[in-house]
């Protein structure tokens, strides 16, 4: 019986046992063999028990660990990837103010002064891009894009043909069009050239004060 399963050892060994016709010799050696299968088809069923046993899932406390982890990782990223879309949306921002100065300043070349809205910087020549005149105000990167005539601004008589109400002075602003969210700052500009912010949903006041603090 060496070399066979020991299942099939276990077989071999009843059939042995329950014959009459088996000498005594053969049935003790079947009694032996009997007992040493028996052992090992036992030590099998065990193995497999074990590994039954290991196969298990999760349980609950390592998925709530899991998920408690995961919440953690989110509460500690979400908040700087709001940041870094923020800081995205200001520097747009601040992008479009220096766009429209320079668009004013070719303007003026044209029509001896400035345009009082983002629509005459189209209508005129295309001085600006199309993104910044499609509207009176635009929403461009989380950000509300105005421009008007400043109320130190006078109208320009007899302005050149193709120009519109031409002006002396302009005021545009970009503000947040969700303050917290799409951004923390507010910018205004002027025919200066110089680009102000302030921390609030409301950009520097028109005319712009002598404290208003500068883009650096």
């Amino acid at each position: 019986m060496r070399g066979l399963s020991p299942y099939l050892v276990v077989d071999e060994a009843l059939a042995v046992l329950a014959s009459p016709l088996a000498p005594p010799l053969l049935k003790r050696q079947a009694r032996h063999a009997y007992d040493r299968a028996a052992v090992k088809t036992f030590s099998y069923r065990i193995e497999g028990e074990k590994m039954r046993t290991n196969q298990k899932g999760f349980t609950l406390i390592e998925l709530l660990i899991v998920v408690a982890i995961i919440g953690i990782i989110a509460a500690i990223a979400v908040p700087g990837l709001l940041r870094a879309r923020m800081s995205g949306n200001e520097a747009s921002a601040i992008g479009s103010m220096r766009a429209v100065n320079t668009s004013q300043q070719n303007y003026s070349q044209q029509c001896n002064g400035y345009s009082p809205s983002l629509t005459e910087l189209r209508i005129a020549g295309n001085f600006l891009s199309p993104d910044l005149t499609s509207a009176a105000s635009v929403a461009k990167s989380g950000f509300t894009v105005t421009m008007v005539q400043s109320t130190l601004g006078a109208a320009i008589p007899a302005p050149p043909a193709g120009c519109t109400a031409t002006t002396t002075n302009y005021y545009a602003t970009a503000v947040p069009l969700s303050f917290g969210s799409t951004g923390t700052r507010s910018f205004a500009t002027t025919e200066q050239g110089t680009i102000f912010y302030a921390s609030a949903a409301a950009a520097p006041a028109d005319p712009i004060p002598a404290a208003a603090t500068p883009i650096q």
